[in-house]
This record gives C-alpha cells, sequence and structure tokens, in this order.
C-alpha cells in the first residue's frame, strides 16, 4: 500500500511539475509575442514616417504663380514676380515651356505683333509660321 501511495503521489508531483513548466513557458510565449507586437507597431510607425515624408511634395517658390519657379527665373532673368516679365500677353512659362518664345522680347520674331497677339491669332512667336490647330486637325482627320 505504500507503494501505491508513492505511485500517486510521485504522479501528482510530476503534474505538478508539469502545470508549472506550462505556465512558465506560456508566460514566457506572451512576453515574447508582446514585445514582437511592440517590434512591428516601431517599424509601422516608422514606415508611416516615411511614408508620410514621400508623399509632401518639395514646394519650390514661384512668387508670380506662372509655373516657373523664382529658381529658373532668376537664371532665365526673367522677373520673378510678375508672370509676364516682357508684357507681351504671354505668361513667362508658356514662353519658355510651350512656344520656346523669348521672355524678355515682347516680340520674339520681330514682325511688329506681341507675342501674345500672335499665338493668339494662331501664329507662332518665333517665326512667320502657324501654329497647329489641334481642334481643325481633327475635325479633317475625322471626316
Amino acid at each position: 500500500m505504500n507503494r501505491g501511495r508513492i505511485k500517486i503521489s510521485y504522479i501528482i508531483e510530476l503534474f505538478a511539475l508539469a502545470i508549472v513548466v506550462a505556465v512558465i513557458l506560456f508566460v514566457i510565449r506572451s512576453r515574447a509575442v508582446t514585445n514582437s507586437n511592440t517590434v512591428i507597431s516601431q517599424d509601422q510607425q516608422t514606415n508611416e514616417s516615411i511614408d508620410e515624408q514621400a508623399n509632401q511634395a518639395i514646394v519650390l517658390p514661384d512668387n508670380d504663380q506662372d509655373g516657373l519657379t523664382n529658381d529658373e527665373e532668376s537664371a532665365l532673368g526673367t522677373n520673378p514676380d510678375l508672370a509676364d516679365s516682357d508684357n507681351d500677353g504671354l505668361i513667362d512659362y508658356d514662353e519658355v515651356k510651350v512656344y520656346k518664345s523669348d521672355p524678355l522680347k515682347p516680340d520674339t520674331d520681330g514682325d511688329g505683333n506681341l507675342d501674345g497677339a500672335e499665338v493668339q491669332h494662331g501664329y507662332s512667336p518665333v517665326d512667320d509660321s502657324k501654329l497647329l490647330d489641334l481642334d481643325r486637325e481633327t475635325q479633317k482627320f475625322n471626316q
């Protein structure tokens, strides 16, 4: 009978030991999960911070809002505070980027007509040619 009690006592001790080990493993595992969640949260914050920085556009100053930055206007010699430096009816951006005319000369091709008036009437401000009339050309193509 003594042997039976020893076996039962031994089984109870093993069972208690198994419970203690299980609790310890559970605690260790839960701490590891909590720490990994913290790391993920910090990584997410870093990624969000990087995303926010990437989405912020770099805005370069353009005092006259003509589409050319103040630095571009400085390099061209145009007035960064006037959208149309030569007062010919074309903003500096259009003269430089669209028509390739001189933003400092009101009559780039020297034909006696202001660059803006030439464009308004369908002529090129840099020579005596007509500008491409997209509406008219499209109508011709569709007929």
